[in-house]
């Protein structure tokens, strides 16, 4: 066969393939030659996919240039930071409250006890955002720090928001409608003696359909209990006994599809498998 250079491919060729390409391959291949990284910084990927992972003054230049240019209307935000925070997080923390309002991703790995601004970006509306990581520098050891989220988070408004993902951060008490429309929740927290247990109070999810919880939580007002009309997969670690009454509501056990507990009291296996039906489908693990 017939073998040619890459470099002999036409540049319109070479951009449909160069515009393929995820953001790390694309920010690796403006690296390889004047011409690629052309064409890489002229794709669209390149304006959609937008992080910062590096606190330096010309690293968040580049963030703020790319951010503030880009016309495209969803937007692929994240920012990842490596330990302490820094003069450099005021103007990172302005950029994602002046652009909220056109992402359709939002990932923020930071360390919330001391990323205030950070936190006060979130509070206006995001009418676009579908999902939102908040969580850790993926660096840094599990801790048992846990750190409440402004009530006003996204201003009360973020209709499009699917996917919810918290690992070291909680929701307050109170209802909160930019998360009514949220169809996936996960929440994720440390395990220390001395952390208290916080509440989550599922009625700010009415369309929850999978729900994911880790660590010192519980569920708010479980004397009155309301099942969530969609749940049908549900995710426990470091179960206990707290989660019982869960399993005592026939009909929400009925309708789950799929189950994972670790570490499940006698009580909750025994009043799962009480309610289940030989015509049940339900997929279940026990860790």
């Amino acid at each position: 066969p017939t073998s040619m250079s890459v470099t002999a491919l036409p540049n319109e060729l070479l951009a449909v393939i160069i515009d393929r390409l995820d953001i790390n391959q694309l920010n690796l291949a403006a690296r390889v030659c004047a011409l690629w990284r052309t064409i890489a910084w002229g794709s669209a990927t390149f304006w959609r996919d937008i992080r910062l992972t590096a606190f330096s003054p010309t690293a968040l230049d580049f963030f703020q240039t790319r951010i503030s240019c880009s016309s495209l209307p969803g937007l692929n935000v994240a920012i990842i930071t490596t330990g302490r925070l820094l003069k450099l997080e005021l103007p990172s923390a302005a950029a994602i409250a002046q652009h909220l309002h056109r992402m359709h991703n939002l990932e923020l790995r930071f360390d919330p006890q001391v990323s205030k601004a950070l936190l006060r970006s979130l509070c206006h509306p995001a009418p676009c955002l579908q999902s939102v990581l908040l969580a850790e520098p993926v660096s840094w050891p599990e801790r048992a720090v846990s750190i409440e989220l402004p009530i006003s988070l996204f201003n009360g408004f973020a209709p499009r928001l699917r996917k919810l993902s918290l690992k070291g951060t909680y929701l307050p008490n109170g209802i909160n409608p930019a998360l009514s429309a949220c169809v996936d929740v996960s929440m994720q927290l440390g395990y220390s003696l001395n952390l208290r247990v916080v509440d989550l109070d599922m009625a700010q999810f009415p369309r929850v359909e999978r729900l994911f919880l880790e660590g010192a939580i519980s569920i708010a007002n479980s004397h009155q209990w309301r099942r969530p009309e969609f749940l049908t997969k549900l995710y426990l670690k470091s179960t206990g006994s707290r989660y019982e009454f869960l399993f005592r509501d026939v009909n929400l056990v009925r309708k789950l599809t799929d189950v994972a507990l670790v570490d499940p009291s006698e009580d909750i296996v025994e009043k799962l498998f009480e309610s289940l039906q030989p015509d049940d489908t339900l997929q279940f693990s026990f860790l």
